[in-house]
């Protein structure tokens, strides 16, 4: 469901404001089950962040390619020693309640997408989300030492 074309005389009818407001429901509904899905599955935030400390560590020209080489089936006895590290760490991070549902505002901002309201992610506009993550995530350790 694409927003209706910007009425550029400001003649907004009923349909076209509740239009707008459904649309921004569903994306704010959707930001909240992305969260929700993260908060009960901590494995989830152990992988990311082994992804973007082997990412910021490395810094391929080619993350594409990174990826791919990173996440190969050689790699999962090493993938698997890190996350579990991880693991650890975001499962102490939690019990010490460092964690909370406020959290999704900042790694789930509110952003402009063009793609389609049934994605539950964008691309672009969640690097940016990550990236704040991964700064976050440097942060909490270089405080932590």
């Amino acid at each position: 469901m694409e927003k209706p074309p910007i009425n550029q005389e400001n003649n907004w009818d009923s349909q076209s404001v509740d239009n707008y407001q459904s649309v921004d429901n569903i994306k704010r509904q959707m930001r909240k089950g992305n969260w929700t899905y993260i908060w009960r599955h901590p494995e989830i935030r152990a992988i990311i962040r082994v992804f973007l400390h082997e990412l910021i560590d490395k810094q391929p020209k080619n993350v594409y390619e990174f990826s791919a080489s990173l996440f190969n089936c050689n790699n999962t006895p090493l993938l698997v020693t890190k996350v579990n590290k991880q693991l650890q760490i975001v499962n102490k991070e939690l019990k010490k309640g460092q964690w909370s549902h406020h959290d999704c505002d900042m790694v789930f901002s509110e952003t402009d997408s063009s793609h389609s309201l049934l994605s539950s992610s964008s691309v672009g506009p969640d690097i940016d989300s990550m990236l704040r993550y991964a700064v976050l995530l440097r942060d909490k350790n270089i405080s932590k030492k």
